[in-house]
């Protein structure tokens, strides 16, 4: 693990099924200070990487049709810098899972909070886990519902990996990582350097 200077980024990235088409769609938002590159590559091998500049305090959207994601299924990962990741994989049918994502930074007191909705047609038992406290966190959402779930990040020095699940969908995954970037200098990450 190594010292790490602030870098000018606040990205996000939110994901989520469209019901009237089922297509997927993703926002890319760049709330920091400088232009960032965000890639997005398919877990279906005929569908090609593409990518995204988008300029400091922008947002871009785009979206995958069905007929490109091959059928109902979607795995779709983003990748951008210092470790920005998010990862959305489930289904697009009726039956299937579908959850909307917020991400909501606090700069001041260094947390993460996730705004989770529940956009299927049922209601849904939700887990997210944490991947640097190795602990699972449940929640029951009705339809329409939205819960949401604080994460702390001063201890891990701005860094974070949680995992959403649902209960009786074992293919519906999102995944959100990276570094919440408050100005101040700070650490490289401590998974990485075998510290958590």
């Amino acid at each position: 693990m190594r010292p790490a200077r602030a870098l000018p980024y606040e990205l996000d990235a939110q994901g989520a099924v469209q019901s009237l088409d089922a297509s997927f769609w993703i926002l890319f938002r760049n709330a920091g200070d400088a232009a960032a590159v965000f890639q997005v590559r398919s877990g279906n091998v005929a569908i090609g990487p593409r990518t995204y500049t988008v300029e400091a305090h922008k947002s871009v959207t785009d979206s995958w049709s069905a007929a490109v994601l091959g059928g109902s299924e979607y795995d779709l990962s983003v990748h951008g810098p210092n470790g920005f990741f998010r990862a959305f994989k489930g289904g697009t049918d009726r039956q299937r899972a579908k959850l909307e994502v917020r991400v909501v930074y606090d700069r001041d007191s260094t947390d993460i909070t996730l705004h989770i909705s529940n956009r299927s047609s049922q209601m849904l038992k939700a887990s997210v886990f944490n991947a640097y406290t190795s602990k699972s966190t449940k929640l029951v959402l009705g339809l329409g519902d939205t819960d949401s779930k604080t994460s702390p990040l001063s201890h891990t020095g701005g860094w974070y990996d949680l995992t959403i699940t649902v209960d009786g969908d074992s293919q519906f995954v999102y995944r959100l990582a990276g570094h919440l970037e408050d100005g101040e200098d700070s650490i490289s990450d401590p998974i990485m350097g075998g510290l958590v």
